[in-house]
């Protein structure tokens, strides 16, 4: 049941919607009695007549009403819908334990104090008999005050020798088509006897929290695939990897960390009480005095002058030779890539900048390709005859944006490239050109004739921040500007946050400025220059304070953008990378191919290849072999060898 906003249940007036999921949608309400804003959670409209999801919610609400915890959320009242019974909850701000992830690892003492409010919760709810069974990121909430709050018992399971009263005593058995011998839960999280479709315990939720707290620390899932099945392979045959640990790691963490993960349930932790202890006990010491667990402390203590002194040997030759490595191939002549232009002197030097990557730690491995959910297939790269981009991989690595068509339209999905955890994007129906904010939180797109903004992990609906006839690219740099190509013209600048968008710099009277692509770190923008008539394609880059620009070189392809110290470019099929200094704006060495047989834009010229490079050297393509229907490639790694596929 869609609920508007204005629209009353009771006492609870809707103002807008907070999220929606497989097990409901939750909006943001005010109790017009207390004076206070509450969550409310309905079914979603497609479940509103069907009785088993009837049951989880009724269900959900029995079990949170038995269970009065800090680190639980709320229920404080249940009213009859429409269709369905709706859930008045707490109304908790703050981030999804997922979203904080996506900024990478936690430090030591920040996942304990998480890990040590997800293990209260537990206890509180095992002390019930209730079995979460559903324990993931995106069920843990972080507010403000760093308090954690375990959300969503939608699929909790009551013990059988539990005295509480919420009904049925075992869930499996009150929902058709989930009975025992069939998997409940989140695939990357459910334990072995899970996998297994045996009965489940406690244990599982702490196999769980096991694998919530490795999370945590790496930023990578225990047990991680990219399909159900390959998962379901590592939950049941494989291992976390353990060396992915921080190196501060305590060894009484590491310790604990092995027994929840513990394959055969009698070898587990039996009490995740006892997980809470350790913790606790953990958190009173000064954590950062903690030596390398995973080095050898007999062999650091051992340590003589003389390996001292081997090892500052070694350092120095080392330094030796790279200098002189790098003295030779300062000396070598740049070359360009495709077509040579001189590159006239700027009025002015442009200002020195240091590149550094967004990424907040190395990118998981992927693998070498991913598919698209079922009944999705990727949309042509054309729009009334002009090429756009229909993917872009955020700057750190992890999840890439794609426009993708369903038999209801084409929109904007989702993904992370280490899991199978595609989503289309609400409100992005029609949506092109997708592009990435700096801290890969949020995106720019263009749709309806209007430019777009989206925070993926927090927003229900986009923002609008311009109208625009029609586009030709978009780029999102520092001090959250966001500059975007109007077709006709100069590069246009804008707030993210939205207002006036002016000029970037001085038009030309018989070219276009297109394709802006902020140089990683800087305030640098690379943008192509291109005639009426398509033929000449130069590359410039200009500055957000400078009204210079440089010219870096022509080439006959469409999107030139820049990655790890090199412009990545196509010629014909073949995606190039050519090494480029962007404190001297200098082509530094020859190009190399990097992948053949990249898919173009049909009938673009120049050439316009469908991939996208992030900085943490991972790069997404569409192959020409499989075109539209074909998975897409991931290369990891490119800039650190000199190897092409």
């Amino acid at each position: 049941m869609a609920l508007q906003a204005g629209e009353r249940l009771g006492a609870y007036e809707i103002v807008s919607l907070l999220g929606h999921g497989a097990m409901g949608e939750v909006y943001r309400a005010r109790d017009i009695r207390l004076g206070r804003d509450v969550a409310v959670k309905v079914l979603p409209a497609a479940f509103a007549n069907d009785p088993d999801r009837l049951v989880r919610i009724e269900r959900e609400a029995r079990l949170i009403s038995h269970v009065n915890h800090p680190n639980i959320c709320t229920l404080f009242d249940i009213v009859e819908g429409e269709h369905s019974p709706v859930l008045i909850l707490e109304l908790i701000e703050g981030e999804t334990l997922q979203q904080r992830l996506f900024r990478g690892p936690m430090p030591l003492r920040e996942a304990l104090r998480c890990a040590a409010g997800i293990a209260a919760a537990l206890e509180a709810a095992h002390c019930k008999g209730i079995i979460h069974r559903d324990l993931k990121p995106s069920n843990i909430k972080i507010t403000a005050g760093s308090t954690i709050k375990v959300l969503d018992f939608g699929v909790a399971k009551l013990a059988r020798d539990s005295g509480t009263d919420v009904g049925p005593p075992d869930l499996t058995l009150t929902l058709g088509g989930t009975k025992e011998g069939v998997l409940v839960g989140t695939v990357a999280y459910v334990s072995p006897e899970q996998a297994m479709g045996d009965k489940v315990d406690g244990r599982s939720d702490i196999w769980a929290f096991g694998c919530l707290l490795y999370e945590m620390l790496t930023a990578k899932r225990a047990f991680p695939g990219v399909a159900v099945a390959d998962t379901l392979g590592a939950v049941m045959r494989g291992e976390p990897e353990w060396n992915a640990l921080p190196d501060n790691t305590p060894p009484a963490l590491r310790t604990m960390l092995r027994r929840c993960l513990e394959k055969d349930r009698g070898r587990r932790l039996a009490d995740i009480a006892d997980a809470r202890l350790d913790i606790e006990d953990l958190l009173a010491r000064p954590l950062e005095t903690v030596p390398n667990a995973a080095a050898d402390t007999t062999t650091r203590a051992a340590t003589s002058r003389r390996g001292h002194l081997i090892v500052a040997l070694a350092f120095v030759a080392g330094a030796v030779v790279a200098t002189l490595m790098a003295n030779l191939a300062f000396n070598r002549p740049p070359a360009v890539s495709v077509t040579s232009a001189e590159t006239p002197p700027p009025s002015s030097p442009p200002p020195a900048v240091t590149p550094r990557s967004p990424a907040a730690a190395p990118a998981p491995p992927v693998p070498a390709s991913i598919s698209l959910p079922t009944g999705v297939r990727w949309p042509p790269a054309v729009e009334d005859g002009v090429p756009n981009s229909i993917l872009a991989i955020s700057p750190d690595g992890r999840r890439v944006v794609f426009s993708a068509r369903t038999e209801e339209g084409t929109a904007l999905w989702i993904r992370s490239l280490a899991i199978d955890d595609a989503r289309q994007l609400p409100g992005t129906e029609g949506g092109i050109s997708p592009f990435w904010s700096p801290d890969s939180a949020s995106i720019g797109f263009f749709a309806d004739r209007k430019l777009k903004r989206l925070d993926v992990d927090t927003a229900a609906t986009p923002a609008t921040l311009y109208d625009v006839r029609t586009q030709r690219g978009g780029t999102w740099g520092p001090d959250n500007t966001i500059v975007f190509s109007p077709f006709s013209g100069a590069l246009r600048r804008i707030s993210a946050k939205g207002g006036p968008a002016t000029p970037l710099e001085q038009p030309d009277d018989d070219a276009a400025h297109v394709r802006g692509h902020f140089l990683a770190g800087t305030r640098q923008i690379l943008y192509r220059v291109t005639s009426r008539n398509g033929r000449n394609n130069s590359y410039y880059v200009t500055s957000l304070g400078s009204a210079d620009r440089t010219l870096i070189g022509t080439f006959d392809s469409g999107n030139v953008t820049y990655s790890r110290g090199h412009l990545l470019f196509m010629q014909d099929n073949t995606l190039m990378a050519q090494p480029f200094d962007p404190n001297r704006l200098t082509i530094t060495g020859p190009p190399r191919p990097l992948a053949n047989g990249v898919l173009l834009s049909p009938g673009s010229r120049p050439v316009f290849g469908v991939f996208s490079a992030s900085q943490s050297g991972r790069i997404v393509y569409l192959s020409q072999k499989g075109g539209y229907n074909d998975p897409l490639t991931v290369l990891s790694n490119w800039a650190d060898s000199p190897t092409s596929r």
